[in-house]
């Protein structure tokens, strides 16, 4: 079983995970999912853990990889240590090692870490997973992505223009795109909700993929080996530009905010309703949505390209602020 999957190599950590994730990912609906297990283990637990032999890790093991994000990274450590559980597991369950597992939770790694559920019903606020930037300097911020070259700089630029998820933006294929149409129509199978979504795309959102032209092929965003882009590689730029705290997800709460507060745009773009079409999100139950067929295209091809133009006006703000790591 885990011995033909590793190829008969000494099994470490790493090779245990890879040969779980090898084995796992017929099962999982979206190919990015194994993407995103690796790029999880590879950023925290291989530094520590993969050249480890499985047979001798225990839970300080697993704590001190666990530690350094388990208060400040709610939901990035939350999966890392149910990912490490499972690979720990898979080991066991292959006879690589013997029990019990030290990456559980219960009756174990409950004795050295905070809870997160008590963390959070303490204080609210402690994590903010998603955390959004400012909308009303969102001019300053684009400014700044502008000075930058690289293919995760335009890939975020086009996320904050259209207001998707970073899969989608990760995955966008030219075959998805009409630039004479100016819209993006992501498939049902790369929908959370398993639903096709068309995206309107303004004017800036089109400038971006203009200057894509020529890049790859088949993705809009690619690297110099003509793949997506990694899950993880807009992220790390906002961390390169010194915004510690700020996720990509949390662009997409800009838009909302702006669309929520915001006294200086139209009734047609401030549409709530429009707003939350716009981000993909469902809405009411399984009768209400029955009657939500369309998907309100029109609203929001005014409201995009009014969030486009306000993204793209110069900023009003001297100075970016910066998020420092607590």
């Amino acid at each position: 079983m885990a011995e033909a999957a590793m190829g008969g190599r000494k099994h470490t950590f790493r090779t245990v995970a890879e040969a779980f994730i090898r084995m796992k990912s017929p099962e999982w609906s979206n190919d990015k999912h194994a993407q995103q297990w690796t790029n999880t283990l590879a950023t925290y637990a291989f530094p520590k853990l993969g050249d480890l032999p499985i047979e001798s890790i225990d839970s300080q093991h697993v704590l001190s990889v666990l530690q350094p994000v388990w208060t400040t990274k709610l939901e990035t450590a939350r999966r890392l240590q149910q990912r490490v559980a499972l690979v720990m597991g898979y080991a066991i369950a292959s006879r690589l090692r013997e029990g019990p597992n030290p990456g559980t939770w219960k009756g174990n790694l409950e004795f050295a870490l905070t809870s997160h559920k008590k963390m959070k019903a303490k204080n609210p606020d402690v994590v903010k997973h998603h955390e959004a930037w400012p909308w009303a300097e969102m001019g300053a911020f684009v400014a700044e992505l502008h000075t930058r070259v690289a293919q995760s700089a335009r890939a975020l630029e086009f996320t904050i223009y259209t207001c998707a998820r970073t899969n989608n933006i990760i995955e966008a294929e030219w075959s998805e795109i009409d630039l004479d149409a100016a819209v993006w129509t992501i498939p049902a199978a790369k929908m959370k909700a398993r639903k096709e979504h068309r995206v309107p795309l303004s004017r800036q959102a089109l400038t971006v993929l203009k200057g894509q032209r020529g890049v790859d092929e088949r993705y809009v965003f690619a690297t110099a080996k003509c793949k997506p882009l990694s899950n993880m590689a807009m992220l790390t730029l906002l961390e390169r530009m010194g915004h510690v705290g700020l996720t990509v997800h949390g662009f997409r709460s800009s838009f909302r905010d702006w669309v929520s507060e915001s006294t200086d745009i139209d009734p047609i773009s401030a549409d709530p309703v429009a707003a939350e079409v716009a981000l993909a999100h469902v809405q009411g139950d399984a009768t209400e949505r029955a009657y939500q067929r369309g998907d309100m295209f029109a609203k929001r091809v005014k409201q995009m390209q009014t969030w486009g133009d306000y993204c793209a006006t110069p900023p009003k703000v001297a100075k970016l602020r910066r998020k420092v790591a607590a």
